[in-house]
């Protein structure tokens, strides 16, 4: 289910058992851990992305909620797909593709554009006064993208010849406030900082704020 799922969204696509070619970047798909999340059915969905123009296969994740196991997965898949298969496509492919939101950073005086989107979702605990997910963004200070101020403030190196991958996850709970930032799967420190000063949410509720991005040397 799920690797259908992800293959419907591109039309190229090659599948063969759970890995979804799309020509210039396979993806090997995943059922991590399920569960119940309150009222509702968690799918922990894990796609491995590789490829010609990544050094190195990295392991991202992508958590769908739903009131049945099989909508958690469809909708994490398709939420995943949607948000972040332009992405890959636009760094990557030798496609043009519109509308996917970019920005440049330079290091060591090597320019990088810098792909990138957002997968963001709020799940409500108590009947009002609750965020949307973009309120939540602009509470973390994220906007427009973490991963505009996480490469801007020169505590990641980037590699000056190839692509790389960064995963950025920012979560909270009532009672617990999350950061993973990975450039190609390795966690980078010192980051959490960045949120540290964020109020406390107004309102009982599960934040999630996922991106992905691509940074390719200009």
């Amino acid at each position: 289910m799920l690797v259908a799922t992800i293959a419907r969204h591109f039309p190229e696509a090659e599948v063969t058992d759970n890995v979804v070619d799309l020509g210039f970047v396979k993806l090997t798909c995943r059922l991590g851990s399920v569960g119940t999340f309150s009222t509702m059915q968690r799918a922990q969905l894990l796609f491995d992305i590789g490829g010609d123009e990544l050094e190195v296969t990295t392991q991202v994740s992508m958590t769908g909620y739903a009131p049945t196991l099989a909508e958690a997965i469809v909708a994490g898949a398709c939420g995943w797909a949607c948000s972040f298969g332009p992405v890959l496509r636009a760094a990557l492919s030798d496609d043009i593709v519109e509308g996917v939101p970019s920005f440049v950073v330079v290091q060591r005086g090597v320019p990088y554009r810098v792909f990138v989107d957002a997968f963001d979702h709020v799940l409500h605990f108590a009947p009002t006064d609750c965020e949307d997910p973009s309120a939540a963004r602009q509470r973390f200070a994220a906007s427009p993208w973490f991963a505009f101020h996480a490469l801007g403030s020169g505590e990641i190196q980037l590699a000056p010849d190839r692509p790389q991958l960064l995963s950025v996850y920012v979560g909270e709970l009532p009672d617990q406030r999350i950061t993973e930032v990975k450039l190609d799967g390795v966690v980078q420190a010192g980051l959490e900082g960045h949120i540290a000063a964020a109020p406390r949410a107004p309102a009982r509720q599960l934040v999630s704020l996922r991106e992905l991005a691509i940074i390719v040397p200009d």
